[in-house]
């Protein structure tokens, strides 16, 4: 019976070649683009899996008011988890701190310049089940001089020979360090660094080793640790929360721990969540695992509509069937198969293609993604993709199908119903109105990524380049005199961060006035006195630094630092800073230091001398190679031994909105796909309309019917669908760009003649597709029509 089913299928598909053309070619569409959507969001929800053990992770999130406002953040002190090993619920804690320097690394003679590192207690490869391929989990540091690389860190340095013992030259400290672990490569994993060094490290930079206390160990001012933690089975995780805060408290009583309480997030949520709980990339993973399913159907509704559009055609069959002996249920399942033979021959069309396209779709998505047939992962998406559309498409056409009355059906006195007639319309203002909704959503992010490339940031970063200063780094009055003897050359600064990611922030400051309970955080930036003018930073008040010895105690703050801080008339007021009181000579301009997703924050600018580890250089326009070689000469000659290596801030700003950036590209695509599709299904129900039309036709062209009332007879159903299809999307497309929009604090508005644009393009390319069809058969001769009549 089986076999019988399937030959019935494959002939009837043969048969009607360009009703399976266009339900094939919609469905490869549509499967093609789900397919790689559910792909991206299935990767993007593998971050941190949390199974056995490290089900039990948390990070610990600190909380504390800010003027009005809750701060989160995922960092805390470093002292907190030396205290924390007491807490009864906690079986395993671990600090982790990104090393934000760069490291020059030699092994022989290969030598490689390296930002990917962390400082690291030994405890959080346990924590974070890292699993070691050579060495010992359980004692991965032997001392400060030891180091765990990644299996792929040690195949670039030692190619297949045992890494462990092996040694490996700092070139910019000259330290040399001793590989003592090698670590399996985490797939997805919040901890994704090359190489790892212990964290006690840090206390010989900046602690004592004679004192604890003033190292690490004991410190409670600074926010720069991230802390794991894994609980012991069935603890509460609000209760050690709560003994964490206490712990603090106990220790500190300064004002930001006042109002500081701890929370835990678990590890799974790092990666899609904020810190206090909030949506993060979870929204833009569920707006595009929508737009997967949203496609599918899409697709499914071609198939809905030209298989319904037919059911008068097939009632002859059916009626046949019926009559020498086939029940229902048998041409249920009949119709059902013929539905899953264009199935298969989609998908197994759709994941060809899927494989060609996969290295741009990578490209696109900036990942590095494997479609592999025999990963487990890839089937629980073709198997969601399979049952939605199979679904979708094949119980209603079936049903409808299969229920036909034999005699009337042979005698062709039937009706499909009114309801079967109301429903394809329905559908088919479903799938425009989708493709609709894409359309608006594709032109509101193009405005606000262009937004946020045009926007004056408050600073001038065009041509601007910026390397590490290293071996240069005492010889900063030196370097700058130099260089600016190059005509090429128009200005010369330096920085301790990069100006367009400025992270450093401390509650450290104090002010004449300032009320005891305010906790203000602050981001500070430290700087060579010329940076303000080099960048050309805009003084709203006061006076930039002045080249004497007094700028060492010289404090410039934005506006929104002296709003936040009720200061009136605040050049010349003193003002404390990491312990070191100063004067405030000057207000500049709020500029943006971090991307803008985040509103301007609290920043000072200062001066300290040797703090400014990154060059930054402004060339002369037109002589930017110029300017790059003169550099390179003088880099050189302090540097021999590093690569040189810089980039402009132009590309470091560009990087900042990348994700954004991908989003919307990706939103062109499947529009242009949900476009196609739509417009494929509406083609063969117009080419259908047509043939059954043609005779009608014909009689009002002998009749006299002009070639324009019979293109109006022919659409103007489908253009009274697509137009309330278009009315429909208007506020959908508004409601979900509104919502994405929140995401930045500095915004577009959404502008009314984006939705007459977008339905205006959606209604132009229905009219070519629908007058394609309609000119055609209104220009037929009408002779051929009427012949058997």
């Amino acid at each position: 019976m089986f076999t019988n089913y399937l030959k019935i299928a494959f002939r009837s598909t043969w048969k009607n070649k360009f009703h399976s053309a266009i339900s094939i070619s919609g469905l490869v569409l549509g499967l093609t683009a789900g397919i790689l959507i559910l792909i991206w969001c299935q990767d993007e929800r593998s971050y941190n899996q949390a199974s056995g053990e490290t089900s039990r992770v948390y990070r610990a999130i600190p909380n504390f008011k800010s003027g009005a406002e809750d701060k989160y953040f995922p960092t805390v002190p470093s002292a907190l988890d030396y205290v924390a090993k007491d807490v009864p619920g906690i079986e395993l804690s671990g600090l982790i701190i990104r090393n934000w320097n760069e490291m020059v690394l030699r092994s022989g003679e290969k030598i490689f310049s390296e930002r990917n590192s962390a400082f690291v207690d030994p405890e959080l490869f346990a924590i974070l089940g890292f699993s070691f391929s050579a060495g010992n989990r359980n004692l991965p540091f032997r001392d400060n001089r030891s180091i765990v690389l990644t299996e792929a860190f040690a195949k670039k340095y030692f190619g297949d020979d045992n890494a462990i013992g092996k040694s490996i030259l700092r070139e910019d400290q000259n330290e040399t360090y001793t590989v003592t672990g090698v670590v399996k490569t985490l797939k997805n994993s919040q901890v994704s660094y090359d190489f790892f060094l212990p964290v006690s490290i840090i206390n010989q930079y900046f602690g004592n080793p004679a004192d604890p206390k003033k190292g690490i160990d004991g410190d409670w001012r600074n926010y720069d640790y991230e802390m794991y933690m894994r609980l012991k089975p069935g603890v509460k995780t609000s209760i050690v929360a709560s003994q964490l805060t206490g712990l603090q408290k106990e220790n500190v009583s300064d004002e930001i721990t006042k109002t500081l309480q701890y929370s835990l997030q678990p590890l799974a949520d790092i990666h899609l969540y904020q810190p206090d709980g909030s949506p993060g990339l979870i929204t833009i993973v569920r707006i595009f695992t929508w737009v997967a399913f949203v496609i599918l159907f899409i697709a499914a509704i071609n198939y809905i509509n030209l298989s319904t559009a037919r059911a008068a055609q097939r009632a002859r069959e059916v009626g046949v069937r019926k009559v020498i002996g086939a029940a229902r249920h048998q041409l249920f399942f009949q119709f059902i198969m013929e539905t899953l033979v264009v199935f298969v021959i989609s998908m197994a069309i759709s994941l060809l293609l899927i494989a060609l396209v996969f290295p741009l779709y990578n490209s696109l998505t900036g990942k590095d993604l494997v479609f592999d047939l025999f990963d487990l992962a890839i089937w629980k998406v073709l198997g969601a993709s399979m049952l939605v559309t199979l679904l979708a498409a094949s119980v209603y056409p079936a049903i409808l199908l299969s229920a036909f009355q034999p005699i009337q059906a042979i005698r062709g006195k039937f009706s499909i119903g009114r309801g079967n007639h109301y429903l394809r319309k329905i559908l088919q203002v479903t799938q425009f109105g989708f493709s609709v909704v894409f359309i608006i959503c594709t032109i509101i992010m193009g405005r606000q990524l262009n937004y946020v490339q045009t926007k004056n940031l408050g600073i001038n970063k065009d041509g601007v380049f910026r390397l590490e200063l290293k071996n240069m780094r005492g010889k900063y009055d030196a370097v700058r005199n130099e260089l600016l003897k190059e005509s090429s050359i128009a200005g010369i600064s330096a920085a301790g961060q990069d100006v367009l990611q400025v992270g450093s922030n401390t509650t450290m400051n104090d002010w004449p006035g300032k009320d005891p309970s305010q906790s203000l955080l602050i981001f500070s930036l430290p700087v060579e006195r010329d940076f303000p003018e080099l960048l050309q930073l805009k003084l709203a008040e006061g006076q930039g630094f002045t080249g004497t010895a007094a700028d060492s105690g010289y404090f410039l703050l934005n506006e929104t630092a002296i709003a936040a801080m009720g200061l009136k008339d605040p050049v010349g007021k003193s003002f404390t800073l990491y312990n070191t009181k100063g004067t405030i000579a000057g207000i500049v301009k709020d500029f943006h230091f971090r991307d803008m997703h985040q509103k301007i924050a609290p920043c000072v600018i200062f001066w300290k001398p040797g703090w400014a580890g990154q060059l930054y250089v402004r060339p002369v326009p037109g002589k930017t190679t110029a300017a790059l070689a003169a550099v390179k000469k003088l880099w050189t000659q302090h540097n021999p031994a590093n690569p040189f290596e810089y980039n402009f801030l132009d590309d470091s700003y560009n990087k900042l909105y990348q994700a954004d950036q991908r989003m919307g590209e990706l939103f062109k695509v499947f529009a242009v796909v949900a476009i196609l599709i739509s417009c494929l299904g509406l083609f063969g129900l117009m080419a259908y309309t047509a043939q059954l039309k043609t005779r009608e036709i014909g009689i009002r062209k002998v009749l006299g019917a002009s070639v324009a009332s019979v293109i109006a007879l022919l659409a103007r159903d489908y253009v009274r669908l697509v137009l309330l299809a278009i009315v429909i999307a208007f506020p959908l497309g508004w409601y979900g760009m509104d919502r994405w929009l929140q995401d930045f604090a500095y915004r577009v508005p959404v502008r009314w003649w984006i939705f007459p644009l977008a339905g205006g393009s959606a209604l132009l390319v229905a009219v070519l597709t629908i007058g394609f069809q309609a000119i055609r058969t209104a220009v037929s001769n009408p002779v051929k029509s009427l012949r058997t009549e």
